[in-house]
């Protein structure tokens, strides 16, 4: 079970309508994760396939092992709710750094596009199309 490995701890951005973020230490790697519990009772039985679908997709991108995308590291399932253990990675949510920056650089924009561009480009080399990409959706490292 996932308790047995992970300690859940802060919550990590907005909660969703079906899935929270949480951050989560594993005492054993002594590695700090990114977690997104999705509560099981709270799905429409059409959420099952696309849960598992999701899961796919995480799977897949994993195999190209590309910086540009959060890798899938574990999935845990228990009656109550699964887990999808994630890569963790420090940043900001792309809207609120360009609020926050408010000035780029045509050098600094180059840079942003491109890393977006060749995480959307690993995605598309292994069949998976990114339905939301937002700037509230999009994380950027430090």
């Amino acid at each position: 079970p996932f308790t047995l490995n992970y300690d859940l701890r802060q919550p990590l951005g907005v909660a969703r309508l079906l899935a929270k973020f949480h951050s989560a230490w594993n005492g054993t790697s002594r590695k700090e994760y990114s977690v997104k519990m999705i509560r099981r009772r709270d799905l429409h039985p059409d959420d099952f396939a696309a849960l598992d679908e999701e899961i796919g997709a995480l799977r897949e991108v994993r195999l190209g092992a590309n910086n540009h995308v959060a890798s899938l590291c574990e999935v845990y399932e228990d009656p109550d709710a699964t887990f999808l253990v994630m890569e963790r990675i420090d940043g900001d949510v792309l809207l609120d750094r360009l609020v926050q920056k408010r000035r780029y650089t045509e050098f600094d924009a180059k840079e942003m596009v491109r890393n977006l561009l060749c995480g959307v480009k690993h995605c598309h080399d292994h069949a998976i199309a990114i339905r939301n990409l937002a700037v509230d959706n999009l994380l950027l490292a430090r």
